[in-house]
């Protein structure tokens, strides 16, 4: 996708932060894109969302899923459009954290403008300091929260009958994802067939599908060397 120069309207929806709350907010969510030459197109894109007056991106490959979220700077309309993940990591890496940018979305392109005076109240756009990111057109909208509403309605008193398994690579995703400092909290589910429900206070929340063990009993890990090393009346 090109890059080009854009100026932004005052009614489109927009966030002004800084380049480090940019980056972690991005990076919060492109480690679940997926990648690969197969891969589903949809899959390779972060899914741009403003409702409620607020910004969402959510990515995922369907073994993990991220959204990340930002209150707008003001009202605005709901909007959803899909951007190439490809796309966003390269724009990211250009802002400094110092930097004061300006986010803002139109229903053709999501578009950010980099702040030339970070001292300002307000951010001032610079024509050359702007990115436009054109939206991937047809793309039917990825059905998150129907995924996300089933893991937050569980019944709370579920429990699991065999170990859950994570694999260590999708664990890693998550690293990122406590940006604001507050600590990952992890849901269980009832059940290996059910994500574990993963949260770091208001701004992110994600889904992590385990490995059922329950019919890979040779593969669960075997607890009777470490009960023996440590009994229950063990000082």
């Amino acid at each position: 996708m090109s890059l080009t120069s854009a100026a932004t309207s005052p009614a489109t929806p927009a966030v002004t932060m800084t380049g480090r709350q940019l980056r972690d907010l991005t990076g919060s969510v492109l480690n679940h894109v997926a990648t690969g030459r197969w891969q589903v197109p949809l899959l390779t894109m972060v899914q741009v969302e403003v409702s409620h007056n607020v910004l969402h991106l959510i990515a995922t490959d369907t073994y993990t899923l991220a959204v990340a979220r930002h209150p707008l700077d003001g009202p605005g309309g709901d909007l959803t459009l899909h951007i190439p993940a490809t796309t966003l990591t390269a724009v990211a890496r250009t802002i400094r954290v110092r930097d004061q940018v300006r986010l803002s979305l139109t229903p053709q392109a999501l578009i950010l403008d980099r702040c030339p005076a970070p001292e300002l109240p307000s951010c001032i756009p610079d024509p050359e300091l702007t990115y436009r990111i054109p939206a991937v057109e047809s793309q039917a909208p990825l059905p998150w929260r129907k995924h996300v509403a089933k893991a937050l309605h569980r019944p709370p008193n579920a429990t699991v009958e065999h170990p859950l398994a994570i694999r260590n690579a999708f664990l890693a995703r998550f690293q990122t994802a406590a940006f604001t400092g507050q600590p990952l909290q992890l849901h269980p589910p009832g059940s290996h067939k059910q994500p574990i429900l993963i949260t770091s206070g208001p701004h992110f929340l994600g889904l992590l599908m385990p490995i059922g063990l329950d019919d890979r009993a040779d593969q669960a890990t075997e607890l009777t060397p470490w009960t023996t090393l440590c009994p229950a009346n063990a000082a």
